[in-house]
């Protein structure tokens, strides 16, 4: 996960020497990560559909792994 966040954040400097400073970066690439379940949900007592435990479980270890690149996301999470 945590080289998810270091692509995110090098795309973001990139874009914005780009952007801001008019810099034609050659390297320059656009990145997006998509996570695909199968069965992502289950009933709750209502009958509602939620989340289940593994995708808990994945929003945790995003939050988690996310603070070892930024820790400011961390103090965001928790606060």
């Amino acid at each position: 996960m945590i080289f998810i966040y270091r692509l995110d954040s090098d795309q973001h400097a990139r874009r914005t020497v780009q952007k801001n400073l008019r810099i034609l970066d050659p390297d320059y690439y656009r990145f997006e990560t998509h996570v695909l379940f199968d069965d992502a949900f289950e009933d709750d007592e209502n009958g509602n559909r939620v989340p289940n435990r593994y995708v808990k479980q994945l929003v945790t270890a995003v939050n988690v792994s996310g603070a070892y690149v930024d820790f400011s996301l961390l103090e965001r999470h928790l606060i």
